[in-house]
């Protein structure tokens, strides 16, 4: 399995809530959307190369408890998943209101290997 459908999978059994790739529903007041940001090749002595691929996930909803509730989770099976990537680290979040669907927006990064 790639990296993409390991982190949506993780996602997905950790919180209970739809993952969608890239653009949120219009008619959905709760749910999460992923976005690869970028993918940087790394090469190791051995000449085996692997990517690191920052991640970008946004937790919309009508309370900004549960976006924080769903985030912690999200954080938590990520950063402590060693099964599906070489190494999973959270490096940036903050909630805010989004101006187009007027939900409260939950913005994670990870860099996963």
């Amino acid at each position: 399995m790639s990296k993409e459908s390991n982190l949506v999978s993780l996602i997905t059994t950790s919180t209970g809530s739809p993952v969608i790739f890239a653009v949120k529903p219009v008619k959905v007041d709760h749910c999460i959307v992923w976005h690869l940001i970028s993918s940087i090749p790394v090469k190791n002595h051995l000449n085996i190369g692997h990517e690191n691929s920052r991640f970008q996930i946004d937790v919309f909803g009508t309370s900004l408890d549960d976006i924080e509730t769903t985030a912690s989770k999200i954080i938590w099976a990520v950063d402590n998943n060693r099964t599906d990537f070489m190494y999973a680290n959270y490096l940036n979040g903050f909630s805010m209101v989004d101006d187009e669907t007027n939900l409260y927006k939950y913005v994670l990064e990870f860099m996963i290997s």
